[in-house]
């Protein structure tokens, strides 16, 4: 329906996104849907982690801020993993 009423096939630039998304409230380009649905699998992803590292021995005698490091630094190889598919991706079409 997007692309009948608006014409768009690609992501637009932030700045005509936003316009666009302020005056009618519709997501043109369905970024706003896409980030979702990665919201929604990077939390499920770190809610198995948590469980999963409460079963590592040791874990539990870690301090608080130990912990949360632990669960920070998981996250930021995510990221960065997940930057590092979507460039190849985006450069190689795979």
């Amino acid at each position: 329906m997007q692309e009948d009423v608006f014409g768009i096939k690609s992501l637009l630039d932030k700045e005509e996104f936003e316009k666009v998304y302020r005056a009618t409230g519709i997501d043109v380009d369905g970024r706003l849907e896409f980030l979702k649905k990665i919201y929604s699998h990077r939390e499920r992803s770190l809610m198995k982690f948590i469980t999963f590292a409460k079963c590592v021995e040791g874990f539990s005698d870690l301090s608080m801020n130990d912990k949360i490091n632990l669960v920070k630094r998981k996250q930021d190889l995510l990221i960065a993993l997940n930057k590092k598919q979507t460039s190849m991706v985006l450069c190689h079409g795979k």
